[in-house]
């Protein structure tokens, strides 16, 4: 794959920048500031994803100052020739999109998401899908530049490999390792608690039986219930049969009584209906009468009013043709006054026109004689302006340029010095301590004698306390020791008390024996602690040993930054610039460069080399700030003619579009005279069409009499119309309202037989009814309920203890189930336990291990050829255990290993560099990214890494197979620009 280019738009110092990279390496070249790490910066953040803020501490700082949003445009070709544009904006919303070259433009693939956008871009690169875009950028294929030595210098150990190990990628098998240990004590801790729960199960389904045996009596006390309770529920039963009866008798006499009562009042309630259905009656009949006799009135009324309505239609149309005649004279009048006004318009705009010409012929000939004399002024200004660009790139080939890069190496070299000074210091100090040690690890021979001396005492005092006590137990016992019978001396046993004195005596003197030894023992331990101090001072005096060999070393190496350095040099360079271009303005600021004296003590040369710095910056800050001005006393003129240009080009312009409207003007005068003969076409029209229309509208002449006429007759019978519309409502319901005078009479005759008949069916019924019966047998009913509500309340009890043993019986069987799947979970678990223990102590826990191996090993012979090309050395790279760095040689006929703090500064930046393009190789990325590669080495070495870089380009085989198709580098070295296939000068492509 190969980047084509990139565009920025307000990203840092980039406002609108457009840089095209070709195959092979690319050096990006410029004064600090310029913005050539924000390049790789940039593609970093489009390309592979990597956040804005690993780049600065906010992401507002990545933008332009006073932007609010920026844009990124990155075109490549992938493996598959294709070529696509992945584009990445700045602040809000954030968009990251790819888009792939068809016919001439681009056109964006559809991702849903990110992710999947990442996915793709991963894809065309050809690398890992197992790592994100991002962490392969800032690990491997374009680390910052604070960040290139990154983990190789890592003083910790387990630090520098776990760094590698995730830069590898076999991270996950260690991390796989440490996990499975809180697995495998997760398993544990779940097997005790699941054997935990079986325990506290098993109390619990110890009742089983005694619940079982409880829920068989339950069931037969049930049993009895149910058949006393069907007993009562039949008698019951019986007597709700007998009481049924007597209540339908109660209910229907009282039923017959509410319907005789009902129909004695409907009987009177309709002789009221018959007499008000009369009144309605003769209502009717009246109103009948009065509609026959305005019947008349009312049908001449209807005519009229058609008639009115027809009428008022014609007088519309008499109207609508009154006002066209009206607006066809208006026409007429108008079309006239406005054929009248385009002739005068033409006649005025053609003598405008004339006027005007004459006046733009003499406009044109002066600005023509102006801008000749414009354009020899401004030739001059540029010539001025472009010697001035030549002081200025001379300035910027000044040496001077060159201290920042060169004295870093310098003020390492001197902290490095200052630093071995201070420890050699400090370890002189720590021998002074060395002659004390010494006596007191002199004693150790004399106290250990007199310890076993002193032990020996008290191991002999012991015994003689273990007879005292054996004769004592013997004495006590009353036996004469010759004799072997009892002793008549000891009938008082007073003398057994001689023995008690004696051994208070003996422990006296074995407690002080036993506190001279513990001394002794203290003073011992103090002495073998300032033998093992001896070793440490041996120590030390090797270590300061060394120390003074690496400062003789590191004081070569000064000697040569030193040299790099090339104070007077830089002076006369400038001083000769100042010479050569009379800049007799910079000569006062010249002053600064007071030439610096690098001897003495590391901490006063790092004075006297922080002096130099400070002179060299303001001196190129001041110089940069006149050079401003001057450049800016040039532009300004410039400037001006400029505008005074852009004015005479507009001025030019205008006379451009005042010709171009006289010519307009001219179609316009044609126009409008063209415009006055249509208008008189159409007066003409108008004036025609009006003579018809005065002819049509005399038919009209008699429609407001015939409106008079009858509006008349419609008043005059209005009041017949009025009566006849009230009258007959009523007249139409006559025949309703006697049909309902009928019914009300029929059903009053039908009420009277109802009542007789009701009245007779009253008395059977009180005949036959018992009251007193029907309350004795409610009292059984009442007792017979009661006993069932008894029983049934016992049986809802009974009930309510068999769901709660049922309940209880099948919970204690679901927990016997429970701790038989436990208890096969508890197996099962174990078997995990066993399989967690074999992985990580049979797979995991060496496999990490073994593929760092691999890779350390594949990635030394790589590097190993990079790195001899660089160092121009007889040494051996080599990519120890914990990703070590160390350089085998021959010293004095045998290997010599040297790693860590025992390496230059030059040797480290070597190695990495070397390793670094190995990785790449490795883990298959055709593109790389290194920013200022060639810090802490000196002349000899970059030139030597710029060799290799170009040798690794064209393939040789004594360095490595032709890996990359892109390189990018960021250097001031002219080394690199001998070997690139491009250089970049971002000064010269700035705000393109």
């Amino acid at each position: 794959m190969q980047i084509l280019s990139i565009h920025l738009k307000n990203i840092k110092s980039h406002r609108d920048s457009e840089i095209h990279f070709s195959p092979g390496i690319n050096v990006l070249s410029g004064p600090n500031g310029i913005g050539k790490s924000t390049i790789f910066e940039a593609i970093g953040y489009a390309m592979f994803g990597v956040d804005a803020r690993d780049f600065v501490s906010n992401v507002d700082r990545f933008l332009t100052i006073g932007a609010k949003r920026g844009e990124i445009a990155v075109v490549f070709t992938a493996d598959d020739g294709e070529t696509y544009r992945v584009s990445r904006t700045v602040g809000t919303p954030a968009n990251w999109r790819l888009a792939k070259e068809t016919g001439g433009g681009f056109e964006i693939e559809d991702h849903a998401n990110i992710e999947e956008t990442e996915a793709r871009i991963k894809e065309l690169l050809g690398l890992a899908a197992g790592r994100s875009l991002a962490e392969q950028f800032k690990l491997v294929i374009g680390p910052f530049q604070n960040e290139f030595l990154g983990p190789f210098v890592l003083k910790q150990q387990s630090k520098r490999k776990e760094a590698f190990d995730e830069i590898l990628g076999i991270d996950s098998w260690r991390k796989t390792f440490d996990g499975t240990k809180e697995l495998g004590t997760i398993i544990k801790a779940k097997i005790g608690t699941l054997e935990a729960e079986i325990a506290g199960k098993e109390e619990r389904v110890a009742v089983l039986p005694e619940r079982q045996k409880e829920l068989a009596g339950l069931n037969e006390e049930q049993a009895s219930k149910i058949a006393e309770l069907e007993s009562t529920t039949a008698a019951l039963a019986l007597v709700n049969g007998h009481l049924q009866k007597m209540e339908e008798q109660k209910n229907g006499l009282e039923a017959l009584r509410s319907e005789l009562a009902q129909v004695l009042q409907s009987i009177t309630s309709g002789n009221e209906h018959i007499t008000n259905q009369k009144a309605l009656v003769e209502q009717a009949i009246s109103a009948a009468r009065a509609a026959e006799e305005a019947r008349p009135g009312k049908e001449r009324f209807e005519t009229a009013e058609k008639q009115l309505a027809e009428l008022r239609e014609r007088e519309k149309a008499k109207l609508a043709l009154e006002k066209e005649i009206a607006e066809l004279g208006n026409r007429q009048a108008s079309a006239l006054q406005a054929a009248d006004h385009e002739e005068k318009e033409a006649v005025a705009q053609e003598k405008a026109l004339k006027e005007g010409i004459a006046v733009l012929d003499k406009q044109e000939e002066v600005l023509k004689q102006a801008s000749s004399a414009l354009l020899e002024k401004e030739k001059m200004q540029q010539e001025a302006i472009d010697r001035q660009r030549e002081v200025e790139a001379g300035f910027r080939e000044l040496s001077l340029h060159q201290v920042p890069s060169i004295s870093p190496y310098l003020k390492v070299t001197l902290e490095k010095l200052n630093e071995i000074d201070n420890l050699v210091h400090q370890k002189n100090a720590l021998l002074l301590a060395e002659k004390d040690w010494k006596e007191k690890a002199a004693t150790l021979d004399h106290l250990r004698k007199e310890r076993e001396a002193a032990q020996a005492e008290k191991a002999k005092l012991e015994g003689t306390r273990v007879g005292i006590i054996e004769g004592e137990q013997k004495l006590a016992e009353g036996l004469c020791p010759f004799f072997q019978e009892q002793c008549g001396n000891l009938g008082g046993k007073a003398s057994l008390e001689v023995f008690g004195t004696k051994k208070r005596q003996l422990d006296a003197l074995i407690e002080g024996h036993a506190r001279t030894i513990a001394t002794m023992d203290k003073k011992i331990a103090e002495a073998e602690a300032a033998g093992k101090e001896m070793e440490k001072f041996r120590l030390l005096r090797n270590e300061i040993a060394n120390l003074e060999k690496e400062r003789l070393e590191r004081d070569k190496e000064r000697i040569e930054h030193v040299k790099l350095l090339d104070v007077t040099s830089v002076i006369a360079t400038f001083e000769h610039w100042m010479d050569s271009h009379g800049v007799e303005q910079c000569r006062k600021e010249g002053e600064r460069l007071i030439a610096a004296e690098f001897t003495g003590p590391p901490n006063e040369q790092l004075a006297a080399l922080k002096h130099w710095e400070q002179g060299c910056h303001d001196l190129v800050e001041m110089v940069g700030l006149i050079l401003g001005k001057m450049q800016t006393a040039l532009d300004e003129p410039m400037t001006a003619i400029k505008a005074e240009k852009a004015r005479m080009d507009a001025a030019s312009e205008e006379m451009e579009r005042r010709r171009l409207e006289f010519s307009e003007t001219e179609k316009r005068i044609t126009g409008r005279r063209q415009a006055a003969a249509t208008h008189r076409e159409t007066a003409t029209a108008a004036d025609k069409e009006k003579q018809g229309q005065l002819a049509a509208f005399a038919q009209y002449a008699h429609v407001e009499a015939s409106i008079t006429e009858n509006e008349n007759v419609k008043k005059l019978t209005q009041p017949d119309h009025e009566r006849f519309l009230q009258a007959e409502p009523l007249a139409l319901d006559l025949p309703k309202r006697q049909e309902t005078l009928a019914k009300y009479v029929k059903r009053l005759e039908d009420l009277e037989k109802d009542k007789t008949a009701k009245q007779a069916k009253l008395g059977e019924l009180e005949g036959a009814y018992s009251a007193e019966a029907h309350a004795e047998t409610m009292k059984n009913k009442e007792a017979l309920q009661t006993g069932e509500a008894a029983l049934r309340e016992s049986l809802n009890n009974l009930s309510q203890n068999l769901k709660r043993i049922t309940a209880e019986i099948a919970e204690l069987e679901r927990i016997q189930g429970e701790i038989k799947s436990k208890q096969s979970e508890v197996q099962a678990l174990k078997k995990k336990e066993e399989l967690v223990k074999f992985l990580r102590n049979k797979v995991f826990k060496n496999v990490s291990a073994q593929l760092s191996e691999r890779f350390r090993e594949e990635i030394s012979l790589r590097a190993d050829s990079i790195y001899r090309t660089i160092a121009e050395a007889d040494e051996e790279l080599y990519w120890g255990d914990n990703y070590q760095i160390v350089l085998r040689d021959m010293s004095d006929g045998a290997i010599r290993e040297r790693s860590d703090d025992q390496l230059s500064g030059g040797q480290v930046m070597s190695a990495v560099v070397a390793l670094r393009l190995a990785l790449l190789q490795t883990i298959g990325a055709r593109v790389a990214f290194f920013d200022e590669p060639t810090s802490n080495l000196d002349a000899s070495r970059r030139s030597n890494l710029a060799q290799a870089f170009r040798a690794i380009d064209h393939g040789k085989e004594e360095v490595t197979e032709h890996w990359y198709d892109q390189l990018f580098l960021i250097s001031h070295d002219v080394s690199f620009t001998e070997i690139t296939d491009q250089v970049i000068d971002l000064s010269e492509d700035k705000g393109n």
